[in-house]
């Protein structure tokens, strides 16, 4: 395996996933929501459902920033599920996700 700089990995190094698990969220016009409850994990896709038909936001402060389309999604290096927050800019929608543990 090689990393960006083409220097080699030992794979025997690399740690992967013991577990994980996915979801979705119901998101209420434009409230701030957690992502799920306390969940651990080291990782998490968030994506916009593809049937929204508003853009979502999300992020690990009271006011998510980060804005995805409908289908979009970003990978998010955390470790637990309930600090993810999320939030329909209009209307409403659902969040989906999927992590690693």
């Amino acid at each position: 395996m090689f990393r960006d700089d083409d220097t080699i990995v030992d794979v025997a190094s690399v740690i992967l996933p013991s577990s994980g698990g996915d979801g979705q969220t119901a998101l209420a016009n434009t409230n701030v929501t957690a992502l799920t409850t306390t969940t651990p994990c080291t990782a998490v896709f968030v994506q916009a459902d593809s049937a929204n038909t508003t853009n979502m936001r999300v992020g690990v402060t009271a006011t998510p920033k980060v804005v995805l389309t409908p289908g979009q999604g970003i990978w998010i290096a955390i470790s637990d599920l309930a600090t993810v927050r999320v939030q329909m800019v209009s209307g409403t929608g659902n969040a989906n996700y999927l992590y690693l543990a």
